[in-house]
């Protein structure tokens, strides 16, 4: 599903734009230190993403503690225009003060995020300047206290945002017991690519499975 179709399946009660846009700008924003699952799906996606009329831009927290981020540099290979956060909680204010104002310039109608530090970032931006924010939820993990505490207050903020996409009903029936309302949460699976798909190794991997 596009962003168009979550905007409208999610029935997200906000104002139109007041000034004219003949292209449509979405921010997606991730916390990524590699490029796992979540960040492979975002990249496989861009190829089916709509370009007339749209325009996709990426804000990655940049948890990777080394020089350049391997997801970030991805998405440049990708030519998507990308921009590298500071995840550091000392930063957070000029961090949170860059994305306004590049949500502002951009005139940007959605934010998409990606984990619980992108939904704490987005909610607020959003609250500052009354952008629907979209929350794709990949998992949760709640290995450690840390981030079972993240993820209490994460709890908070997607029964607030105008829409949370999870990718099994599963996860849909695990956030609604979480106190998180299902008539906004949708569930959209994540996607194959065909092309991907041989035929000729659905033999190898059944026996390898058993």
């Amino acid at each position: 599903m596009t962003e168009a179709g979550i905007l409208m399946s999610a029935e997200v009660n906000v104002q139109a734009p007041t000034v004219c846009q003949h292209t449509l700008k979405v921010m997606h924003l991730r916390a990524s230190p590699f490029v796992g699952s979540p960040e492979k799906l975002l990249l496989a996606q861009l190829q089916h993403l709509p370009q007339a009329g749209w325009a996709y831009e990426f804000g990655i927290f940049d948890e990777q503690g080394s020089p350049g981020n391997d997801f970030a540099t991805c998405l440049r290979q990708h030519s998507s225009r990308t921009v590298v956060l500071d995840e550091r909680l000392s930063r957070a204010g000029a961090t949170l003060l860059q994305l306004i104002a590049k949500l502002r310039r951009q005139k940007t109608i959605l934010i998409c995020a990606h984990d619980y530090k992108s939904n704490f970032y987005a909610f607020i931006v959003s609250w500052i300047i009354r952008c629907p924010v979209v929350a794709v939820c990949h998992g949760r993990t709640s290995h450690n206290w840390r981030t079972r505490i993240y993820e209490a207050l994460d709890n908070l903020i997607l029964s607030r945002v105008q829409a949370v996409i999870a990718v099994s009903h599963a996860m849909k029936t695990q956030l609604g017991r979480l106190g998180i309302p299902t008539n906004r949460i949708y569930v959209i699976p994540n996607g194959l690519d065909p092309a991907d798909h041989d035929p000729g190794q659905v033999g190898r991997f059944r026996r390898e499975l058993g």
